[in-house]
């Protein structure tokens, strides 16, 4: 039984009769249930390489972060690392610091490493905390901060030049029919609560969003309900904790009715 559920948290698509395939990233989830369970699992030896090192955030690899190698802080470059791995191998995630512990520039530091358009979503009232962190850190990127009433105006000229866009989270949701046309080398949500309410229109806009590499940053990924995670995540990984439905069936209405 306990095993039948592993299997349907991890949504096995089933090709044909008998045969089912389950996506990668439910790797390491797969692999820590079997091994708790004292049995094994019959797989090649690079599925059992891949499944180990997902979980072993230990055995991250540096990557050449250039001058700021001597500005970060050892946490910071593992979270940069982290996110390297995380990207370089199709999955995003959600990087929990909390406040005063430099999400922002464990971000940029990531950025960097990037070629591509780069996206960022931020409260308004961070925007040109955003930008000035990124003419400090990063000041070969060419930064564009879409806000004001004239940002249409620069669209086409500006955008197509830029390196690193910044929004926010109002102008993203009354863009979105444009920016939805636009494949990002990554996104970057800032204080992700702002998407805890998967049915509210930003983040129904977000969703929208079309990169490989996604990335939540707030230190408060769970404020009201376990729901608040279902929806970055969806954003972060879509479908690595099912669907909305099913989730709010088989985890949020069990919860939230347990006597306290």
């Amino acid at each position: 039984d306990e095993f039948q559920q592993v299997l349907r948290d991890c949504e096995p698509e089933q090709r044909q009769a008998g045969r089912y395939r389950i996506a990668n990233r439910q790797a390491g989830f797969l692999q820590g249930f079997i091994e708790g369970e004292g049995t094994s699992l019959q797989a090649p030896p690079q599925w059992r390489q891949w499944a180990l090192s997902t979980r072993n955030a230990d055995s991250l690899k540096p990557i050449s972060l250039g001058d700021l190698d001597q500005q970060l802080r050892g946490y910071q470059k593992q979270g940069v690392y982290w996110m390297h791995f995380l990207a370089q191998n199709g999955l995003g995630g959600i990087l929990a610091d909390e406040m005063g512990l430099g999400k922002t520039v464990q971000a940029l530091a990531f950025l960097r490493t990037l070629t591509g358009r780069r996206l960022v979503v931020a409260p308004s009232s961070l925007l040109t905390n955003w930008q000035r962190e990124a003419q400090r850190f990063c000041p070969t990127l060419r930064v564009l901060v879409m806000s004001g009433a004239g940002r249409h105006g620069r669209l086409v000229s500006e955008f197509e030049k830029a390196d690193l866009v910044i929004t926010s989270y109002p102008l993203l949701r009354r863009d979105i029919d444009w920016y939805r046309g636009e494949d990002f080398s990554a996104v970057i949500l800032d204080e992700g609560q702002h998407i805890k309410n998967p049915d509210s229109q930003i983040a129904q806009s977000v969703f929208m969003l079309r990169s490989k590499r996604r990335f939540v940053l707030t230190g408060t990924p769970l404020e009201n309900s376990i729901r608040d995670v279902w929806s970055l995540l969806h954003f972060a990984m879509p479908g690595y904790l099912g669907t909305r439905s099913d989730f709010r069936e088989r985890y949020e209405i069990p919860i939230t009715q347990e006597p306290g």
